[in-house]
């Protein structure tokens, strides 16, 4: 058995190796956090709207364009809204419910190990929130 006396190499290569390791797991806990907190503040948003539809009893155009800014400020594309857009008065005898639907798509993709695994599709978020519309026609 041969012995190789000369290790000059030897720590710089193991360094390499973990410091690799340690940085993609750093820079993706970092990746999902930003994720999760992109995904926070649209529920925020949702919540807003969804509030301002159970005192309207719809979600008016100017709302749908707001809420449409907001959510591209934040870093979503494509979003779908799927909400009232007449109001829906309520009475004694009917208490209609509100559904506010929001798809969106991350504008860059978030998951920075996903290109390591392959899978580069783009993650589609949904948010949903249900309320009683709260819109009274007086007569």
């Amino acid at each position: 058995m041969v012995r190789i006396k000369n290790q000059k190499g030897q720590a710089t290569i193991e360094f390499l190796v973990i410091s690799t390791l340690v940085f993609v797991i750093i820079f993706g806990a970092v990746d999902y956090w930003i994720a999760t907190m992109r995904i926070q503040q649209g529920e925020h948003i949702k919540n807003f709207y969804l509030d301002r539809a159970r005192i309207t009893g719809y979600l008016s155009e100017d709302d749908r364009a707001d809420l449409v800014n907001e959510m591209k400020a934040i870093g979503f594309k494509d979003i779908v809204i799927t909400a009232p857009e007449t109001p829906v008065a309520r009475d004694i005898n009917n208490h209609p419910v509100i559904d506010l639907v929001i798809v969106v798509n991350f504008a860059e993709n978030p998951f920075m190990l996903s290109y390591v695994l392959g899978t580069s599709e783009n993650t589609q978020i949904t948010f949903q929130g249900r309320t009683f519309s709260e819109y009274y026609e007086s007569t």
